[in-house]
């Protein structure tokens, strides 16, 4: 089953379960990471039958600046102004992985978002996300581009659910 909701609404437990599972991703910065989660538009939790967390994700809250630097960063900056909220802090836990609950959040999340274009941003490396969001729908926007840690390259990806 799926919780969906602000991030103010989850109990605080479950937030901090979020936080501490996305704490996972190996090209997650960290910086200000607690204060990022809370101000997410939405926070989604899967459960398994069992009630164990296996997966999350969230419609993130961008700053202009942040945004700006992104769209730009890929050379696509005449696109910024088309794509309104963010997915990420999109993870599964190792034991639940390939059983589809990515696909099934990702899928929520995109009906939660039905009159938004919805943009992301993917390691190169990670095959896994890219495919997913590719099979719902996103397409590569502009170049590859340097994260701002500079340890390795992201793909922006955008989603038009309006035009």
């Amino acid at each position: 089953y799926m919780k969906i909701k602000p991030p103010a609404l989850h109990p605080d437990w479950l937030v901090a379960g979020f936080t501490e599972l996305i704490n996972s991703i190996p090209t997650l910065n960290r910086e200000r990471i607690a204060e990022k989660v809370e101000d997410c538009i939405l926070l989604a939790f899967l459960f398994t039958q069992l009630d164990d967390l296996a997966s999350v994700m969230a419609i993130k809250y961008n700053s202009l600046g942040y945004k700006h630097n992104i769209f730009k960063k890929a050379g696509v900056e005449n696109l910024e102004k088309e794509y309104n909220v963010e997915i990420g802090y999109a993870f599964t836990k190792l034991e639940y992985r390939r059983k589809g609950y990515s696909h099934r959040l990702l899928q929520q999340l995109i009906v939660e978002c039905s009159e938004k274009n919805v943009f992301a941003t993917i390691a190169v490396d990670n095959t896994v996300s890219i495919n997913l969001f590719m099979q719902c729908g996103f397409v590569k926007l502009g170049n590859e581009f340097k994260s701002k840690l500079g340890e390795y390259k992201l793909q922006l990806f955008g989603k038009k659910n309006i035009t």
